[in-house]
């Protein structure tokens, strides 16, 4: 997979939101080298290294990640290359590499938890500075009205950072700037805040030996729905690979 990276990649909406799901992956992988005992693989460090380097450098000085677009041709929901195609289905809310801003849908959502588990799994304090420049940045951007408390808490669909105001893109039809997704953005980035908040990783709460962040009896319950009998007979409580 390294091997066509970044250039070959396929990607959606963003190559920064495949880096990010990415990153939190390897993390995951580097932790369960550890746990199977030998010790740390060089080659999926590398890996994890590689794609946690690159999105880095997307760092803003606000704290959150500036979208990166990959490879135009290899993209699902890619920026609009006419004025015909301009809010004719999905697509990024950025247009080009420089624009200043970020997407909590899609992107930097992933990101938070991604930056910390990749801390975990390293001790590399690079990871752990910019969590915390990127949580800060979430937090401070997090919406809050008396006039529409029912949004308070939530993460619109994207910011600008150069503006500091929410922000959305008609090419992408039927997301405004005040548009909230809160089953996929807001869990996510309450998840990693979560985890800050208990010092600990995901890992550490879900899958390290001891970890009790798992009722049984709920994992029991609704392991089977979405893995299969077959893919749950480790029981809860952590330990499973």
């Amino acid at each position: 997979m390294l091997a066509y990276y970044p250039a070959q990649w396929q990607w959606t909406e963003y190559l920064s939101e495949e880096q990010g799901r990415l990153l939190h992956t390897l993390a995951w992988l580097v932790r369960a080298d550890a746990m199977r005992g030998g010790g740390a693989n060089a080659t999926h460090l590398g890996w994890l290294n590689r794609i946690g380097s690159d999105l880095l450098s997307r760092r803003t000085p606000y704290g959150g990640l500036q979208e990166l677009l990959g490879t135009p041709g290899l993209c699902e929901a890619c920026p609009p290359t006419s004025n015909s195609a301009y809010g004719d289905g999905e697509a990024p809310i950025s247009q080009g590499n420089n624009d200043t801003v970020t997407d909590q849908l899609y992107s930097n959502n992933y990101a938070l938890l991604a930056l910390s588990e990749a801390w975990a799994a390293t001790g590399n304090g690079s990871y752990g500075t910019a969590a915390d420049a990127l949580a800060a940045y979430l937090a401070a951007t997090q919406a809050a009205s008396s006039a529409f408390p029912f949004v308070s808490g939530s993460w619109p669909r994207a910011f600008h950072y150069r503006l500091w105001s929410y922000y959305g893109s008609s090419s992408d039809t039927g997301w405004g700037p005040w548009s909230v997704e809160s089953g996929w953005t807001t869990t996510w980035i309450a998840a990693g805040m979560a985890m800050r908040a208990l010092n600990t990783s995901l890992w550490d709460f879900l899958v390290a030996p001891g970890a009790s962040g798992v009722d049984a009896a709920l994992f029991a319950a609704v392991c089977p729905s979405f893995f299969g009998a077959a893919g749950c007979g480790g029981g809860g409580g952590g330990g499973g690979a």
